[in-house]
């Protein structure tokens, strides 16, 4: 990409409501911190609901936990691929969790 290109010159910028910034500073930090700190902070709030079946950030983590364990136990290493063959459910977002918990990628 040149320098002159119309990217460079970022025309979407021009569209931004007032005080909208151009950049935006966040935390960078991976997705399993945040379910760390969410356990620690809010430990009883409610994590998930689905279908009547709530569960809290506490049994979230203690699951993720369960799960990653298992999974290292299994031989699943840092940088492995593990897909996730279930539909969105709980169990999913468990899997989703542990798998990145270890280092591995969900697919």
């Amino acid at each position: 990409m040149t320098p002159s290109s119309p990217y460079q010159d970022k025309p979407w910028l021009a569209h931004y409501d007032e005080g909208v910034p151009e950049f935006v500073n966040y935390e960078e930090t991976c997705l399993p911190d945040f379910l760390e700190r969410s356990a620690q902070n809010f430990p009883n709030n409610m994590a998930l609901l689905f279908q009547g079946y709530s569960v809290t950030y506490r049994e979230l983590k203690q699951m993720v936990d369960r799960f990653a364990a298992c999974l290292a136990e299994f031989g699943v290493q840092k940088g492995d691929s593990v897909a996730i063959l279930l539909p969105n459910v709980i169990p999913c977002v468990v899997g989703y969790y542990a798998i990145l918990k270890i280092g591995a990628t969900a697919v």
